[in-house]
């Protein structure tokens, strides 16, 4: 199901059917309940240990630029959107290039990232980080110098991030009990204290809810 499905099935289970044609609710305010309860389910799911679902997950294709500071060698990524945070860490599941195959990814903490791949077993290891809307490869491997573009798959905070996301076409990423998940909190929610106020059509700053 796509975004506005969802957000059209909420809308319908909190209105008990009755949507008009001229609805005034600004669909955001479902958009961003329907961000908070997705993130709400697959952290618990994720932290009970349960395989993280490919239904929740999306796949970004990072143009990388090849950087040296402090005569370390990097690639960085600019511009990309943040995932989700569980106690085990980014819900980041997999990074691979086409470029090369041979190449050994590996997803680490920032903290962890100026650490790693110093040893004599691991410096052929590619080690990515997230840091604030950044991936930061690190390794000592040459070839991956040569490296444009890297491919990262996980869970976002926010799907509507993704560069491609259309709220119309793309499928939005949670799987069939997710969306139970949300029909549920959606009847018992605050969020219908938003859905069932009155709207002031005439505003003339007085403080007063007025009908034009």
């Amino acid at each position: 199901m796509t975004l506005n499905e969802i957000s059209y099935m909420i809308l319908e289970l909190i209105r008990q059917g009755h949507i008009v044609d001229d609805e005034d609710l600004d669909l955001r305010i479902i958009y961003k309940f329907l961000e908070t309860k997705r993130v709400e389910f697959i952290r618990s799911q994720i932290e009970r240990r349960y395989r993280m679902s490919p239904n929740c997950t999306q796949e970004l294709t990072l143009d990388v630029t090849p950087v040296v500071i402090n005569s370390e060698r990097y690639l960085i990524a600019e511009n990309v959107p943040s995932f989700l945070n569980t106690r085990f860490g980014l819900a980041i599941e997999t990074i691979s290039t086409d470029t090369y195959k041979n190449i050994m990814f590996k997803h680490v903490s920032s903290v962890e990232l100026p650490y790693v791949g110093n040893g004599r077993f691991n410096k052929g290891i590619v080690y990515g980080a997230y840091d604030h809307g950044k991936m930061v490869f690190k390794s000592k491997n040459f070839e991956s110098l040569l490296i444009d573009r890297i491919s990262v798959i996980g869970v976002l905070n926010d799907p509507t991030q993704h560069p491609d996301f259309d709220p119309d076409v793309t499928e939005y990423p949670i799987d069939s009990d997710g969306i139970e998940y949300i029909k549920k909190e959606a009847l018992s929610s605050d969020i219908r204290i938003f859905l069932n106020g009155i709207p002031d059509t005439f505003n003339d700053a007085s403080g007063d809810v007025k009908n034009q």
